[in-house]
């Protein structure tokens, strides 16, 4: 029996989906708690906005990894996140976080386009 090549393509972009939810749940997250042990001054707004796009994108990938039927409208939501969290980022000079969230930001946009 052969896959379905429309099927292969989409578990792929499901799983470089679910790695890029993954790298910014743990850049944003580590980010925002070095922030909080130095002791830096930053909005707490920059710092709330970053844990909650930590939270979202583990929580899109868990969703992702197990095929939930709501996986299109949390990728949406989560890309929505992620491009808000990529501007605070990089107005904060912090480039690793920013790149990782619009990293996360097209995969879950490109995603939740496929799905519609």
């Amino acid at each position: 029996m052969t896959q379905n090549p429309n099927s292969e393509i989409l578990q792929n972009q499901i799983d470089d989906c679910t790695q890029d939810c993954l790298n910014c749940h743990t850049v944003c997250y580590d980010t925002a708690m070095r922030i909080i042990q130095a002791g830096e001054q930053q909005p707490a707004e920059h710092l709330s906005s970053m844990l909650n796009c930590a939270e979202l994108c583990l929580t899109t990938a868990h969703f992702l990894l197990s095929s939930s039927p709501f996986y299109t409208a949390i990728c949406q939501v989560c890309a929505d996140v992620c491009t808000r969290c990529n501007a605070l980022c990089a107005a904060m000079g912090e480039g690793e976080s920013a790149n990782a969230c619009l990293a996360c930001a097209e995969s879950c946009r490109q995603l939740a386009k496929i799905e519609q």
